[in-house]
């Protein structure tokens, strides 16, 4: 039971805003100092500590983790005040950690102890409020956002840390040998002060406190859950395979391969980009499909990173960059993946400080004895020299191969590990092959750290165009946006992601009155073209909002069929809605429905709009295959078009002069009234010219018999038929009320399509 009251939506997203800043502070201070980056390995070595002595100083931080046993059995049922405990140790952590650049002012000589009880009490302090922390988190990070979360938090640790390391390395390429050690104090120095305030906006951090915390922990308990079992034990191989070579990969670019300090930052800042990459990418798919089928994926190129360490060489270290990229990426999904799995196969009934202390323990055991392992491996291996391809292999790229090989093993550990989400490695390889993957994760950046309302709408728009499956989850949430145009993106960016997941979602806020997306919605029910779909569109075609009714239009028409067709010109011929023609006008001519052309003439008497007008010509000219033509001539300059104009008269003539199928004397006849028309257009006799044609139109009509029809095929003289009937309607009808160019230019568009149908049935 909780002794404290459920948090509110606004405590909860505050204490969600400061863990992130916290861990972006922890993140530039990890890069910094931490035991593993290219700062604190050269600082040791300049100290004049070993390579083996290296993974000694890991190993001692990782051993400390068993102070979490002490703490969650004796310790954390006993503070009162749990927040502050985790503050207090925190920065008491950092304190300690900085003192290990005072050891020369300490000792002249025999460093490595000092330094090693300096970075265990460190540890120590940190370990004793760990589980703790975990519990925090897990309690106030809710559950259906836990992996986005987790992967916003990694990218802001991520992006704080490349940042820190490059401009740490750059730093430290400033100084010397015999100056080093100013640098040295004072990127310590700094990173300590981070870490501190990462720690002191932790009390920003709401704490939601529960009976079970001040329970005595027993840390076999989780170890009887089956499933927890198997997950920590395929962890732990992983990281024991991973901490053999691990601590020897910047020793190797600093003392192997002679990089500067600028130079590994670099390499280390494309390491922490494919995390931020990766955390983005694989954090959505982790949500929606699961932990183990994306562990399935990740285990295999594990195998493949520390082998690309091996060939390399001062002159030649190309290989470093694409294993700092792959480890990145492997690194961001294995995190949230293996975090995610672990916060749901904890019970919420149990004592969670008891899992937290025995999952952490273990895993930094492994951390403990893989770098003893490795340094172990280290002086076994010292004698052996070798070339391999012109490389030259020693102790280091031996034990890179041996870390390699023990990656094998989790493989086959993976099969024990349980997901409530069943989905296989291949569908999810499936699923991340779809789409334009680089689109998504661009605009999902953007989308994510834009501050500006438009360029989120714009982004969550083309996330949707990208058509990758790993967006569906962010644009569905982002229907409930608080801005509107970011809620109107969403919904089209749905319809153009196609996808049927997006169906129930969207026949929501069509259905709901009160929604001011349900046009958008409607419009993107058409563009995914279900067909479970095409009831509740019907339904809209008869929606009090008008704007509702001309989306369900255009969804129908989209979604097409004949079905949905009939629906459409039923909807066009039976009732006349000024608001809904020409919208019914354009999707029927879109689909080349003939029997629109007579009630869009017929009607446009009723539009005095030029602008509607102009829309329902070009509908009837796009019904008979002039697909936007109309439109694209009318917005061309006078002088552009009338050049355009005369050559589709000249093509529309030779078009009938080479024609086959009528008689030779209405062919000669037509041919002689088209060269009058071409006439009359050049001298711009436009009464004439539109007198002229309506004498063609008649002498077509007139001299078309059975036979000319049977020989030219029915769709063809269907065609014919009615551009004719559109051009004795327009010319008796509606040609008065219209400008002379929209004039010439509809009546050639109809001369036009008439040849055009005849050159098809060649």
């Amino acid at each position: 039971m909780n002794t404290s009251q459920q948090l509110s939506f606004s405590a909860t997203a505050r204490g969600l805003r400061a863990l992130i800043y916290t861990n972006g502070a922890w993140g530039a201070w990890a890069q910094m100092v931490s035991l593993q980056t290219a700062v604190f390995t050269g600082f040791v070595l300049y100290l004049g500590a070993s390579e083996s002595s290296v993974a000694y100083f890991i190993s001692i931080g990782s051993f400390a983790s068993l102070a979490q046993i002490l703490s969650s059995t004796l310790l954390i049922h006993r503070i009162k005040r749990k927040k502050t405990f985790v503050i207090l140790m925190g920065c008491l952590h950092n304190l300690f950690r900085f003192s290990v650049v005072l050891v020369p002012f300490i000792v002249s000589s025999h460093h490595v102890p000092i330094i090693a009880t300096l970075i265990g009490l460190g540890m120590f302090c940190w370990h004793c409020a760990s589980p703790i922390f975990s519990g925090w988190n897990a309690e106030i990070i809710p559950e259906d956002i836990r992996a986005r979360f987790l992967g916003r938090q990694t990218i802001a640790n991520l992006l704080a840390g490349i940042v820190a390391s490059y401009a740490a390395g750059w730093y430290l390429d400033l100084f010397d040998d015999t100056t080093k050690y100013t640098g040295f104090f004072t990127i310590f120095l700094l990173a300590t002060l981070l870490g501190i305030g990462g720690f002191l906006n932790l009390s920003q951090v709401p704490f939601r406190a529960k009976a079970s915390d001040n329970e005595t922990g027993n840390l076999l308990v989780p170890f009887r859950n089956k499933q927890f079992r198997n997950l920590l034990i395929f962890f732990w191989v992983w990281n024991f395979a991973w901490g053999v070579g691990s601590p020897f990969y910047s020793v190797f670019m600093l003392k192997t391969l002679q990089i500067s300090y600028s130079n590994v930052a670099i390499l280390t800042s494309l390491f922490m980009a494919a995390m931020v990459i990766g955390s983005k990418l694989l954090s959505g798919l982790i949500d929606r499909y699961g932990s183990k089928a994306m562990l399935q994926i990740l285990t295999i190129p594990c195998i493949l990173t520390p082998i690309l360490w091996v060939l390399n060489r001062p002159d030649f270290y190309w290989l470093i960059p694409l294993a700092m990229i792959l480890n990145g990426l492997i690194f961001s999904g294995m995190l949230v993946s293996i975090n995610a799995l672990l916060y749901a196969t904890i019970p919420e009934s149990s004592n969670r400080t008891a899992y937290f202390a025995g999952w952490s323990c273990a895993i930094f055991l492994a951390h403990a004895v893989g770098p003893l392992f490795g340094s172990a491996l280290v002086e076994w291996f010292e004698p052996v020299h070798f070339q391999l391809w012109g490389f030259n292999i020693g102790k280091l790229q031996l034990v890179f191969l041996v870390s390699g090989g023990l990656m094998i093993v989790p493989n086959f550990l993976l099969r024990a590990v349980q997901d409530n989400k069943g989905t296989t490695s291949r569908e999810l390889l499936g699923q991340v092959g779809r789409g334009n993957l680089v689109g998504y994760l661009y605009n999902a950046l953007v989308f994510d750290w834009a501050r500006k309302d438009t360029n989120r709408a714009q982004a969550i728009r083309k996330m949707g165009r990208s058509r990758s499956p790993m967006a569906l989850d962010q644009l569905i949430q982002s229907l409930n946006d608080a801005n509107p145009d970011v809620r109107r993106q969403a919904a089209r960016g749905l319809g153009e992601a196609g996808a049927s997941e997006a169906i129930h979602p969207l026949l929501n806020e069509l259905r709901d009155q009160e929604s001011d997306i349900r046009g958008e919605a409607a419009e993107a029910l058409g563009k995914i073209g279900n067909p479970d779909v095409i009831d509740p569109l019907i339904d809209a075609l008869d929606d009090d909002d008008t704007r509702v009714q001309i989306s369900a239009i255009r969804a129908l028409s989209d979604i097409g069929g004949s079905e949905a067709q009939e629906l459409l010109f039923w909807k066009f011929a039976d009732h006349f809605d000024r608001a809904t023609f020409p919208t019914l006008a354009d999707v029927l001519g879109a689909k080349h429905d003939l029997r629109m052309i007579k009630p869009t003439l017929d009607r446009i008497q009723h539009f005095h709009s030029p602008a509607i007008r102009l829309q329902l010509l070009n509908a009837v000219c796009r019904t008979l295959g002039a697909r936007r033509q109309f439109y694209r001539l009318i917005s061309q300059d006078t002088l552009t078009r009338a050049r355009t104009l005369d050559e589709l008269l000249k093509n529309t003539r030779q078009m009938i002069k080479k024609d086959h199928i009528l008689p030779r004397a209405m062919r000669t006849q037509i041919h002689t009234h088209l060269e009058e028309i071409h006439r009359t257009f050049d001298k711009g006799d436009t009464a004439t010219f539109l007198t002229t044609t309506h004498t063609l139109a008649e002498y077509i009509q007139t001299e078309v018999d059975e036979n000319t029809v049977e020989a030219l095929g029915s769709e063809s003289a269907s065609q014919i038929g009615a551009a004719i009937l559109a051009l004795q309607i327009f010319l008796d009808e509606v040609a008065k009320h219209e400008t002379e160019e929209t004039q010439i230019l509809f009546v050639i568009m109809m001369l036009w399509c008439i040849a055009q149908a005849l050159e098809s049935v060649h």
